[in-house]
């Protein structure tokens, strides 16, 4: 029963984690270091049982009251029909009830790759994007004074890395890492448990790493940090710094916003100014377009910039404070004015980082703005 995977169960707690301040108040019952809740469903036929655990993880069965056993039917997505259809279908009230009331969402599915999120960000200051709006799970981590990538997280099959595994298991999610390595090290780290060859990236400078259980924090943060750094070794000086400090003249932009990590609609309900980090070739009086990933997707706030080369007191790694700047919010579009399919259609056909926007995309905007 065990090696059939649990999907309903995975798609509903995925990306959740307990608040175990409410699971009592709730109906879960304490034993020990577990907390579990069991409701009839089909008129008590069959129940549901919730088991909760102390590190965060969970699991879930559909018992048949009668027999006294799990009804695993559920669990196998070929077995269709309109009474086994009916119980799924009781079954995921259940637990989406559950996750509604006792659990709070979290960027990524393994406690792991949080832990490293909020490691990057006490650290240099960057929290991950997302750049591919169909994938949902994915981020990915970008150096500030570049916007390269360093560390890309996702979900896989497990039959993705191992090819090898039997149907049924090879069907399980796994959360995975890609991250950058010297290529005379790739070798070596794939002899390591939970190392593997590059997911969709070059395999020649990059592995995958299945998050939660092969490293542990101290071994994964120090790649990710080596990684960070293979994305500045050897920077050429730009052949345009020069140009770049003079330029005068005002420049349109479009910079990505991630809602789950700062709430910039509630900080633009309260004040007009904030703080945003100046990663970019910014000078006072550039015009910012700000784009808010899911669930909005869409271009919501046009800003000024209204001060620049503001230092903060985070520093990057070699000491130097971090240069913020002041963006002044000079509009609120409606969420369904520029989405991000709207944008395709005009043009602006990716939003990764801070970029500039083509006049022609500009004078679009402008004019259905108006």
């Amino acid at each position: 029963m065990a090696n059939i995977p649990n999907l309903i169960h995975f798609d509903t707690f995925n990306r959740q984690r307990p608040d175990f301040d409410k699971l009592v108040p709730y109906g879960f019952v304490k034993n020990g270091d577990t907390y579990t809740f069991t409701k009839e469903i089909i008129g008590g036929d069959f129940s549901v049982k919730v088991v909760v655990y102390h590190n965060g993880k969970t699991s879930s069965q559909v018992i048949d009251t009668l027999e006294d056993e799990e009804y695993i039917n559920v669990r196998i997505a070929s077995v269709k029909g309109e009474f086994v259809g009916s119980v799924r279908k009781a079954y995921q009230t259940v637990l989406t009830n559950i996750v509604e009331n006792c659990f709070i969402a979290t960027r990524f599915a393994n406690e792991q790759t949080n832990r490293l999120a909020d490691w990057i960000l006490a650290k240099f200051d960057e929290q991950p994007d997302a750049p591919f709006t169909k994938s949902k799970e994915t981020g990915v981590f970008r150096n500030n004074e570049n916007q390269k990538w360093y560390a890309l997280v996702t979900q896989v099959s497990k039959s993705t890395l191992e090819p090898t595994l039997n149907t049924q298991k090879a069907k399980q999610k796994v959360e995975i890492i890609n991250i950058k390595v010297n290529s005379d090290l790739v070798a070596d780290l794939h002899k390591q448990a939970g190392i593997y060859p590059a997911y969709h990236m070059n395999k020649k400078h990059w592995v995958t790493i299945v998050l939660g259980g092969h490293l542990t924090d101290a071994q994964l943060f120090a790649l990710v940090r080596k990684s960070r750094e293979l994305t500045i070794k050897n920077k050429a000086p730009s052949r345009n710094k020069k140009t770049k400090e003079l330029r005068t003249q005002i420049k349109y932009w479009v910079i990505p916003a991630n809602p789950h990590y700062y709430d910039v609609i509630k900080v633009f309900k309260e004040k007009e100014v904030v703080y945003w980090y100046q990663g970019a070739n910014f000078i006072v009086g550039d015009i910012v377009y700000m784009y808010l990933g899911k669930p909005y997707s869409a271009i919501l706030y046009k800003c000024e910039v209204i001060e620049t080369n503001i230092a903060s007191t985070k520093t990057d790694k070699k000491g130097n404070p971090i240069k913020r700047m002041h963006l002044k919010r000079i509009k609120t579009f409606d969420k369904t004015k520029f989405t991000f399919t709207k944008l395709k259609q005009l043009g602006l056909t990716s939003i990764r980082g801070a970029r500039g926007v083509p006049d022609a995309v500009v004078k679009q905007i402008e004019t259905q703005a108006n």
